[in-house]
């Protein structure tokens, strides 16, 4: 899978979140193209870089992310 198809996936399948914050919905789309990309890595290898790794561990501490949230859209 390209990174292209990884991120029209994640924007189709998750791009009607709402979290309450444009920038989680945002960042959420981010993490979940960057995990699809690569779904077998941990999430500091698939992230990246140490500023994406924090960002999405940021997201999965939020109060307002949780499996509901997430999967509404979907």
């Amino acid at each position: 899978m390209t990174e292209t198809a990884a991120v029209s996936w994640a924007a189709v399948e998750l791009g009607g979140a709402n979290l309450g914050d444009a920038r989680l919905n945002r960042r959420l789309v981010r993490v979940v193209e960057r995990l699809g990309a690569q779904p077998g890595a941990s999430i500091p290898v698939a992230c990246g870089g140490w500023a994406e790794t924090q960002g999405a561990y940021r997201l999965l501490a939020h109060e307002a992310v949780d499996w509901e949230a997430v999967l509404t859209p979907h």
